[in-house]
């Protein structure tokens, strides 16, 4: 097999990718001082290209992949979205009897968890969790109701997630306040 006219020949080649190997049986590669592995040669082995391979970046040229969203933080917003459904309905219903504030707290929550679903607030989440676990703490107090017990377990298991070390971190890093 020839070379095509102006090609350079295995010793001018400057990738070092000879069309034959060496006649005298050597290194086909010389000038590079390595044995071919089947891919590009190592980084630094092409004239001109620092970088490695010619048409690839440099590792890390494009910056580290963006973080998942920790499973702590959709745990948390689920938590929201379900407590705070539930008093929506129970708001409803004691709207009739004159009071909307626990309507009220069951769309502070769902708000409240959309914003932590999305990174760009967990402060509001927990405010929202603190306040409510205070309401039913003294609801309990003044009347023992499983759900309510239930609803406090739940907003302290939201607060329980958002203060985990993940969390924070995940939030830190979307530039999103949290505590």
């Amino acid at each position: 097999m020839s070379t095509p006219s102006g090609y350079p020949g295995p010793g001018n080649d400057p990738y070092q990718t000879p069309s034959q190997p060496d006649p005298a049986g050597g290194n086909p590669y010389p000038a590079a001082g390595y044995q071919p592995t089947g891919g590009y040669p190592p980084a630094g082995q092409y004239p001109n290209q620092p970088y490695g391979a010619p048409g690839y970046p440099p590792a890390g040229a494009y910056g580290a992949a963006p973080a998942a969203r920790p499973g702590l933080v959709t745990a948390a917003a689920v938590l929201a979205f379900v407590v705070g459904g539930l008093s929506i309905l129970v708001g409803l219903l004691a709207l009739f009897a004159g009071s909307a504030l626990t309507g009220y707290v069951g769309g502070l929550y769902i708000w409240s968890g959309l914003m932590a679903l999305q990174g760009k607030n967990a402060k509001i989440l927990t405010i929202v969790a603190i306040v409510a676990a205070v309401l039913e703490l003294l609801s309990l107090i003044s009347s023992y109701s499983t759900g309510t017990l239930v609803s406090l377990a739940i907003s302290v298991a939201i607060i329980a997630l958002l203060l985990q070390p993940a969390s924070k971190a995940w939030f830190k890093g979307k530039g999103a306040p949290s505590f």
